[in-house]
């Protein structure tokens, strides 16, 4: 069973400390490096190695449970920063991934520090956009491949106008294919109309994440081992033209035959008499279509 990496890492500078929790392929040292990343110096702090699909539904509650505590990396190239937490797993307990652990109501002194914001023109948007595409190595990150940078876009959080900017309202966050621009766009749009989206135990990242759980499982299979097709797949039955019906009906009077010819049936569907008689007079039954 293919197993992937949950890793717990502390990232710190000058500047700041933070920790980050997430799940990989690759070892954390091949994705981070052994002792650098970027401009931080890098501490594992615990790892586990698990079936890929446990690792995702581990990760997905640990994030949920030290949402509170998450922190916005000072260095903006920094990549996963919904996955960083303020460093405070250190006085909390040793391995964070303990998921028996209670977080107490106080939280420590040290707190992230204030979001800050610059207010963009239109102008802006394209340097910017070349800028983010180029830092991706030319990728689009939900697509993960390349794509021309013509077919990109800047990718940002909607906000209400009665809102204030937050590091998911209003603010960029990166830049796309269009097309996925688009789906994305639309079910933020589909998730605030139907009213999910300002749910108070709603959080889109586990949506997505189980979302895609789902899509991987695949179909329902009964206790017989049957895949069920569903009503509106299951393809309309075939429904004899009457032309057709004609044709094969003056062939069988013009042979003689004494029994009396079938009737057209109600439901047009073909009946086994009618589908030996075509056989018989070796022609072809013609159904309407559609």
């Amino acid at each position: 069973m293919k197993k992937w990496y949950l890793y717990h890492i502390r990232f710190f500078n000058e500047d700041e400390t933070f920790e980050k929790i997430g799940i990989t392929k690759k070892s954390p040292q091949e994705r981070f490096g052994k002792e650098h990343y970027l401009n931080y110096e890098i501490e594992i702090l615990n790892l586990e190695r698990l079936p890929q699909k446990e690792c995702k539904e581990k990760e997905k509650r640990l994030l949920q449970f030290y949402k509170e505590l998450s922190y916005i990396p000072l260095n903006e190239e920094f990549s996963g920063k919904t996955e960083c937490f303020q460093p405070y797993f250190i006085s909390l307990q040793k391995n964070p991934m303990d998921e028996t652990k209670e977080i107490p109501e106080e939280l420590p002194e040290e707190t992230p520090k204030e979001n800050k914001y610059k207010e963009l023109k239109n102008s802006d948007l394209k340097p910017l956009r070349e800028k983010i595409w180029l830092k991706n190595n030319k990728k689009c990150p939900v697509l993960d491949k390349e794509v021309p940078f013509e077919k990109t876009v800047v990718d940002h959080a909607h906000k209400r106008k009665d809102e204030d900017y937050a590091p998911d309202k209003g603010v960029v966050r990166e830049v796309l294919d269009f097309r996925c621009n688009s789906i994305l766009g639309k079910l933020e749009n589909s998730l605030k109309r139907t009213g999910l989206m300002y749910e108070e135990d709603f959080h889109i990242g586990d949506f997505l994440r189980n979302a895609a759980l789902y899509f991987e499982k695949g179909a329902y299979i009964d206790e017989e081992g049957y895949m069920l097709v569903h009503p509106k797949e299951v393809p309309p039955p075939k429904i004899l033209t009457k032309r057709s019906y004609n044709k094969l009906k003056k062939l069988y009077i013009n042979s003689n035959k004494k029994a009396k010819f079938p009737e057209y049936p109600k439901s047009g569907k073909i009946t086994k008499k009618l589908n030996e008689l075509y056989k018989e007079f070796n022609l072809e039954p013609e159904f309407y279509s559609g």
